[in-house]
């Protein structure tokens, strides 16, 4: 206590207590411990002590201890920081999983049902000029057809009457016609009696004459056929479809004037044909590989373009071709055949495709390589819809 007492360490309660000690102390024993306080040999080990402690030394550890207390206190609190964004990556993942999971199962259950979808079935009907309707699917070559027989697979052929009644006739007689009409999911060939071939695509609608009575041969479409039209210099033949008409005397064409299209496409592949629109603008005269778009909703001219005809009858050969189409103008183009209805959100259409496809493929894998391009385009079905959105 004295000792801390002389170097100013003492508290004031042991400064009382000193002070107490050192008066019971009688006055020899006083002088014989300040003398040892005072002794010089004392006093210079105590020096020497002094002089042995390395200041700076033991500065330095104690900061080396510092900074490694330090150093074990930021690792524990970035060991924390590490479990804790551990723990926030795996509830992520799991998350992201889950959604993963949902989604993909959801798409395979989609299109699981699309692959139930299957093109055809379904089977055309020819209406007779009194009013009769047989459907062909359904009819055998014993049915009574008038002057036509059916002549195979999905072909129709119409004969012509004989000269000898031609002959007999004094005055000529009105013509009669027949209208054969072609649902989604089905194609029709028919053979006309003056010798003209027509393949009729599915969601169709022509209506043809059945005799040879009129100085000139007219036919009706609604949708999309290609003609082989007999050659017949006195007898023109005329087809009128999606506000024009295309006048021929022998020639190969295809014809595309779907009602909800914005546009009639003419395409030639063999001969000459004349497109004069009904609203009485200028005709136009095509050659081999031209195509004539007539935009029905503008006034603006027929446009003519050089084009592949082998893409516009590539649906004759059982293909479907896309070049730079939208995906309703692909969804419209794929519904005519596998019979469903659809929709498109608008957005969607500023994508732009180009493929082909055979046409009796599986509609589910179609959809799948056009939905997976990429562009995250859901896709839904109800059964009778397909949604992308």
């Amino acid at each position: 206590m004295l000792g801390r007492f002389w170097v100013s360490k003492t508290s004031d309660q042991e400064r009382e207590q000193l002070k107490l000690r050192l008066r019971e102390w009688n006055r020899e024993h006083k002088i014989a411990l300040f003398r040892r306080i005072l002794d010089e040999e004392e006093l210079e080990n105590r020096r020497i002590i002094r002089e042995q402690c390395d200041v700076d030394e033991a500065w330095r550890k104690v900061q080396v201890r510092l900074r490694e207390r330090k150093s074990r206190a930021r690792i524990r609190r970035y060991m924390l920081k590490l479990q804790s964004a551990a723990a926030v990556l795996v509830v992520l993942l799991l998350t992201a999983g889950i959604i993963y999971d949902s989604h993909t199962g959801h798409r395979k259950r989609v299109m699981a049902r699309i692959a139930e979808i299957r093109p055809g079935g379904a089977q055309p009907t020819l209406y007779l000029a009194d009013g009769q309707s047989v459907e062909l699917g359904r009819a055998d070559s014993t049915a009574d057809l008038g002057n036509a027989r059916i002549s195979g697979e999905n072909s129709l052929t119409y004969r012509p009457e004989p000269s000898s009644d031609r002959e007999d006739r004094s005055e000529p007689l009105a013509e009669v016609y027949n209208t054969l009409i072609t649902p989604r999911g089905c194609m029709y060939d028919v053979t006309l009696v003056d010798g003209t071939r027509v393949w009729v695509n599915a969601a169709s609608r022509l209506r043809f004459f059945t005799t040879n009575h009129s100085s000139e041969r007219i036919v009706m479409l609604e949708g999309e056929a290609y003609f082989e039209v007999a050659h017949d210099a006195s007898r023109p033949f005329v087809v009128v479809s999606g506000g024009q008409r295309i006048r021929v005397l022998g020639t190969h064409f295809n014809i595309k004037a779907y009602d909800a299209a914005q546009a009639v496409y003419t395409t030639l592949v063999e001969g000459s044909v004349e497109v004069t629109p009904d609203s009485g603008e200028q005709s136009v005269r095509l050659s081999p590989g031209e195509q004539a778009v007539y935009r029905r909703q503008s006034d603006e001219p027929i446009e003519v373009t050089q084009v592949d005809p082998s893409q516009a009858l590539a649906w004759r050969s059982g293909t479907f071709i896309f070049s730079h189409a939208t995906i309703s103008e692909i969804l419209e183009e794929l519904s005519r055949w596998y019979r469903f209805d659809y929709e498109v959100a608008p957005y969607l259409d500023r994508f732009r495709f180009t493929g082909q496809f055979p046409r009796c493929g599986e509609l589910d894998r179609i959809l799948d390589i056009i939905t997976s391009t990429g562009t995250d385009i859901k896709i839904d079905f109800d059964g009778e819809r397909i949604t992308l959105k």
